[in-house]
């Protein structure tokens, strides 16, 4: 364990529509997953996390970084009430409630960012992450340590979707920086 406190920059899956033939996220491997991510938070011990707060990995995130007293920053592709209904409740689980907590968490402390923009869907989540991977490294540089690499933490299902996968765009963007990498399996 390090005594450097890092900033942790999160991309991952959400979960599985109901429907879903191709299992990426499931719900039943919420816990299991919420798990391993508290592990992952404590054993680089975290101070702060940087992403947006999707259903699944994000707000799971989010959700034990804020019991384990991490800050947390959320950055969201456009307006918080467009993102909610197609990132957030159009998938089963207890989403809705998790993310209005979030956000009002995230606005109350000034750690929101939304980024408005007229890009296309596709277009905004790389903006997003982009912004993710920014916030991040600026958040680890402000403290003025040698050490000051954020560790990206990776919640997904180990492969690429293909075209526009954001959460294959992270992965790659951090490897390229030589961030820590720590990924978390979600099936």
């Amino acid at each position: 364990m390090s005594n450097v406190e890092s900033v942790i920059a999160l991309a991952g899956r959400r979960i599985d529509p109901a429907d879903s033939t191709i299992a990426r996220f499931p719900l039943a491997n919420l816990n299991r997953v919420r798990d391993e991510i508290r592990l992952a938070m404590t054993e680089v011990t975290a101070r702060a996390i940087v992403c947006s707060a999707a259903c699944g990995a994000d707000l799971l995130a989010l959700e034990v970084a804020g019991q384990l007293g991490l800050e947390q920053h959320v950055v969201l592709p456009y307006s918080v009430s467009r993102f909610r209904t197609t990132s957030v409740v159009d998938r089963p689980g207890p989403w809705g409630a998790m993310y209005d907590d979030v956000i009002a968490k995230a606005t109350a402390t000034a750690r929101l960012i939304r980024l408005q923009s007229d890009l296309d869907e596709t277009e905004a989540y790389s903006a997003a992450t982009a912004r993710i991977i920014a916030v991040a490294d600026q958040l680890s540089r402000s403290r003025g340590s040698d050490a000051a690499i954020p560790v990206a933490l990776l919640v997904w299902d180990g492969k690429s979707r293909g075209a526009n996968d954001a959460t294959a765009e992270f992965a790659t963007a951090v490897q390229v920086r030589h961030w820590r990498l720590i990924e978390v399996r979600t099936v």
